[in-house]
């Protein structure tokens, strides 16, 4: 699983660690430095310039190691995101759209995937400011703030490229890069400038340059050159505690600030991995679901009508037939139109799709058409309506609303067995058209209401446990939303938010 990797390489408890060792080597080293100091304080001012030489050549090198950290921290990350990319499109080759889709959710700056056959599917269009060469490494390009991570020949694709902008990380990598370090150094108030040049030297240099000490520093394959001002050693002293002691509680900060940070962004990414996961899964039990429906409607549903009509045949001719067995034919009949109306509302669930044809509707007229179709209904089990209906518009699908009206007010009837109440209600609120359905008689349990629109889900005695989920399939197809509730006072509650247009508004 992709996000048992992600846990197992915890990006905020390496940081923590990574930060907790350079505050013990920062402090370590100013404890060092400031005996140092203090055993060499009646000396010449040269003896503490190389003082001086090592606080600073510690600083630059303890930069660069934290930039290399924190460059490999986000190529591994970046390893693994290519490593998932590859994965996914293994099973399934990305559209541009699903692309996008994985780069917002992982807060990528854009991705270049590259495969076999020489397709080159880059997405968003012109995100890589520069032709990017592929070396299986990360590089940071300063001006654009951007981290691009290059690896190829992975399991499925020829090649990846995957761009990151880390806000938060910037202002951080700045000033633990070399030429942070080198720009505060600049600015410290003992010295004059700073400088690096091209050429080696094997051991640090003190000299007299004018008014200033010149301090020449090896550092890797290059010399830092300091100009420090010539002023009292005690001063010195001073000001090196106070720089360590902010360089401590910045350093604290930004690593307590950077460890909460990557904590709640390996969470978020987690979280992101198994909605997408659930996602994924439930659109192939979908697309297994439609398979099977219509497996069902070839292979069952048309003998099912040719004994249903021959039954229906049978009864009409056949007059010598008993009365228990007339009986038995109509049970048999009815048994059929059963199944039938099962299979009909199983191809009903599978065949909603969110492209269908939408128009303006006004959902209280169709609250009176379904009302008025079962006006004998609500009579024979003398059932109280109590209806508020506000003249309101949606965009939808008429027929569709109709249905989602009909599962509704069957649900309540099937809930009451003799006499009851049902209160409809339908009102605008905000930018949404609220409708309201309660009813009195058979109520779910409490703790399976989260289960009552998941398909095949009932608690009644009969059903087939289609209607509710064809009814939330419909409504979030409407982009809509649909909760239950018990009441206090043991009624059942379906409330359903739909998306509000003005009567002004036309829309085809």
């Amino acid at each position: 699983m992709v996000e048992d990797a992600v846990g197992k390489l915890s990006l905020w408890k390496i940081n923590l660690a990574f930060f907790i060792v350079l505050f013990g080597l920062l402090n370590l080293s100013f404890y060092l430095h400031h005996q140092e100091i203090e055993k060499f304080f009646v000396e010449h001012v040269r003896q503490d310039s190389y003082t001086l030489t090592e606080v600073i050549r510690l600083n630059v090198e303890t930069g660069s190691l934290a930039e290399k950290i924190i460059k490999n921290i986000l190529y591994h990350f970046l390893s693994n995101t290519a490593s998932f990319l590859d994965y996914l499109d293994s099973i399934e080759p990305f559209s541009p759209d699903e692309l996008l889709g994985f780069i917002q959710e992982n807060g990528l700056a854009g991705v270049l995937i590259e495969r076999q056959n020489g397709e080159i599917l880059s997405v968003p269009e012109g995100w890589s400011p520069e032709d990017i060469k592929c070396h299986n490494n990360l590089i940071y390009i300063k001006k654009y703030n951007l981290f691009m991570f290059c690896t190829e020949n992975l399991s499925s694709l020829k090649r990846v490229v995957i761009g990151s902008r880390v806000e938060n990380i910037k202002p951080f990598y700045e000033k633990i890069s070399v030429e942070g370090i080198i720009n505060r150094i600049s600015k410290l108030p003992n010295v004059r400038s700073v400088e690096i040049i091209p050429h080696k030297i094997d051991q640090p240099k003190v000299s007299l340059y004018k008014k200033d000490f010149k301090i020449e520093i090896p550092f890797q394959n290059k010399t830092i050159i300091v100009y420090l001002k010539a002023k009292n050693l005690e001063l010195l002293e001073k000001k090196l505690r106070e720089r360590y002691l902010f360089l401590s509680i910045s350093l604290s900060f930004v690593g307590l600030i950077l460890t909460i940070i990557f904590y709640f962004f390996q969470k978020n990414y987690l979280e992101n991995i198994r909605d997408y996961e659930k996602s994924l899964a439930q659109q192939k039990e979908e697309v297994a679901l439609g398979r099977a429906a219509a497996t069902l409607a070839h292979e069952i549903k048309n003998p099912i009508n040719n004994i249903s009509l021959a039954l229906q045949r049978l009864t009409k001719e056949a007059k010598n037939l008993s009365q228990e067995e007339l009986k038995l034919l109509e049970l048999l009949n009815k048994s059929l139109l059963q199944s039938t109306k099962t299979i009909d509302s199983l191809l009903n669930y599978v065949r909603i799709e969110k492209n269908f044809n939408k128009e303006k509707v006004e959902l209280s007229s169709l609250i009176l058409e379904i009302l008025d179709r079962y006006q004998l209904s609500l009579k024979d089990k003398k059932i109280k309506l109590y209806k508020d209906l506000e003249k309101v518009f949606v965009l939808g699908n008429r027929e569709l609303l109709l249905q989602v009206l009909e599962n509704l007010l069957l649900n309540a009837l099937e809930a009451i067995k003799e006499s009851g109440i049902i209160i409809i209600s339908l009102k605008p609120q905000d930018k949404n058209v609220i409708l309201t359905i309660k009813n009195s008689g058979e109520l779910p349990p409490k703790d399976k209401l989260e289960e009552i629109f998941n398909p095949y889900i009932t608690f009644k005695t009969k059903g087939t446990g289609l209607g509710l989920a064809l009814v939330k399939k419909i409504i979030k197809a409407h982009d809509g939303e649909v909760y239950a509730e018990i009441t206090n006072d043991n009624i059942f509650k379906i409330e359903i938010h739909l998306p509000r247009i003005s009567n002004e508004d036309t829309h085809s």
